[in-house]
């Protein structure tokens, strides 16, 4: 099989060898790609695809005793 892009993918995988021998480097950037990824949520995602795409309300099942984003007090 040949890459389109076998030069370019093979700098990146000797880049990931060279950086994963140093483990202080390799720690600093996941941690710099971890904070760089922002809010993500899997239920906010949902939430949001239901309201905008399909224009459906939340719907709790009968004595949910989960309580709703927002519902509880700030302290």
């Amino acid at each position: 099989m040949v890459l389109a892009g076998d030069e370019v993918y093979v700098e990146a995988q000797e880049e990931v060898d060279r950086t994963l021998g140093e483990p202080k480097l390799w720690a600093k950037m996941a941690i710099h790609d971890t904070a760089r990824i922002g809010e993500f949520s899997s239920d906010r995602t949902i939430r949001e695809n239901a309201a905008q795409t399909w224009h459906l309300e939340r719907v709790d099942p009968p004595g949910n005793i989960f309580p709703r984003p927002g519902d509880l007090d700030e302290r």
